[in-house]
């Protein structure tokens, strides 16, 4: 479908068998609907609660989440 760039917060882990999926939040409009969450599918461990820039791969749009695979992350840290 489409390639995305994100900043995003990690709100939850969900784990499946084989399959790891993160939950980011995200408030916005893709492609004309309005998105409230973006489900990142990943073989690269995430920490919650930490914010990322995410490359992504969006595979689907589902009611009011975007479900995406991970092509890159990167975690932004707070400097003070």
């Amino acid at each position: 479908m489409n390639n995305i760039i994100v900043v995003s917060i990690c709100e939850r882990f969900i784990g499946y068998k084989k399959t790891i999926m993160y939950e980011f939040r995200f408030s916005g409009i893709f492609n004309g609907h309005r998105i409230n969450k973006i489900n990142v599918y990943s073989n690269v461990e995430l920490k919650v609660g930490k914010q990322y820039l995410l490359n992504l791969s969006v595979k689907e749009l589902e009611s009011s989440s975007l479900n995406t695979h991970l092509l890159s992350s990167r975690e932004l840290k707070k400097y003070v």
